[in-house]
């Protein structure tokens, strides 16, 4: 399969740089051949798929183990909240003697005046309170797990950027040898079969051709 070259080909909205290594690979290894452009645009255009779909799969994978230890961290938090407030008079009134428990239901409403907060948020007088401290925790954590996945992400995105475009200068300069070989030397032959290496590698990428101009 083959497309016309194209070499005045519109850009992407993103249009590879003449600097670029894959640039710069097709450009000395294909001086003079007019298909350099639509190969440099091809080839930056399947890069990018291939950056974002790796990208995409790191992320969410991180994203769910981040998101365990986050939930674990607001469990944490939410269970020495409530073992907090539990008012002191209830706290020190377990295990006593009946008669003691009774003086201090008594005194229940001063020792709340007293010893304990003006709103104490307790699991069973207090399930508003409960409910609102246990919103906010939820809301803290997913406000800082957000942050740290905009960092994580870029800092993916940076490693995924290399290794994939390290493979994909690998596999143009063995296609670039492969057409070579099946040339004869011809260049313009060779730019031809590592186009048509390009095209197969978009359909398998599930990519249309169309995507490239």
């Amino acid at each position: 399969m083959s497309i016309s070259a194209t070499p005045d080909a519109p850009a992407l909205s993103t249009m590879p740089s003449s600097s670029s290594p894959i640039a710069h690979l097709l450009t000395t290894h294909l001086p003079t051949s007019p298909l350099v452009p639509r190969l440099t645009t091809l080839s930056s255009t399947l890069l990018t798929h291939k950056v974002d779909k790796e990208t995409r799969r790191q992320v969410e994978q991180l994203r769910g183990e981040m998101r365990d230890r986050w939930r674990a961290e607001a469990f944490k938090v939410k269970a020495s909240w409530m073992a907090g407030v539990v008012p002191s008079h209830e706290r020190e009134g377990q295990g006593g003697v009946d008669g003691e428990q009774g003086a201090e239901r008594e005194a229940g409403e001063e020792a709340q005046n007293g010893d304990d907060p003006l709103l104490q948020p307790t699991i069973i007088s207090d399930a508003d309170g409960a409910a609102e401290m246990s919103r906010q925790v939820d809301d803290k954590v997913e406000s800082g797990m957000a942050e740290q996945m905009k960092v994580a992400e870029e800092v993916v995105r940076g490693s995924v950027e290399r290794s994939e475009g390290m493979e994909m200068e690998l596999w143009l300069g063995q296609a670039i040898l492969d057409g070579f070989s099946s040339g004869a030397g011809d260049e313009d032959q060779a730019a031809r079969f590592v186009l048509d290496r390009l095209e197969d590698a978009f359909f398998e990428a599930g990519l249309s051709l169309d995507e490239s101009k």
